[in-house]
């Protein structure tokens, strides 16, 4: 395995949450708005799913796993480009532009941007991103993402049955409902056809 990471969504997957962010400039300043897909991610992830990181950091475990750590935000290089254009954006803060409560509406630092990336094949292009730590963003579906070091370990079964077994170990009331290679799902979205 090369990498393992927990996220809210499954890449090219049909549930989507769209997030609304104002960059917080100086009091003069015009608010710069964007919108971007949403995902509640681990620690690892972008490593899991081979997205460059183009400037800052990943999250830490504290932030990805303590929901009441301070607020941080990663965004891909659209995000960035509409709120902060000709800027760096990591070190700046952004605010949920449409909280559902107050505590949403607190400032978030930008730690990291990475790649534009694909997640839907019948957009025009890839999405703009924003990335909570998994902590912050509760979803009764969790997905583990796994990047095996080769095809012929998730081919073989071999991987499925390791996973299975840890999970086991972890718990075995867990239930699991799909464990799946994500070719297999992308076969499966409807979006394809």
């Amino acid at each position: 395995v090369r990498g393992v990471a927990f996220a809210s969504h499954v890449p090219f997957g049909t549930t989507r949450s769209e997030y609304d962010l104002t960059a917080i400039h100086n009091a003069t300043a015009t608010p710069r708005r964007a919108s971007g897909r949403l995902a509640a991610v681990s620690t690892g992830y972008f490593e899991a799913l081979g997205v460059r990181s183009l400037r800052g950091r990943d999250f830490t475990d504290a932030e990805a796993r303590n929901p009441d750590a301070p607020g941080v935000v990663i965004i891909d290089e659209r995000m960035a480009a509409d709120l902060f254009p000709g800027e760096d954006a990591v070190g700046k803060y952004v605010r949920r532009t449409t909280p559902p409560d107050q505590r949403a509406a607190d400032p978030m630092e930008v730690i990291g941007v990475v790649s534009a990336h694909w997640d839907s094949v019948i957009a025009e292009g890839p999405p703009r991103r924003v990335f909570l730590p998994l902590a912050k963003r509760f979803n009764r579906h969790a997905y583990v993402h796994i990047r095996a070091r080769n095809a012929a370990t998730v081919e073989s079964g071999t991987l499925r049955a390791a996973v299975m077994e840890e999970l086991d170990a972890l718990d075995p009331a867990l239930p699991v409902v799909q464990l799946a290679p994500l070719t297999a799902m992308l076969e499966g979205n409807l979006e394809l056809w």
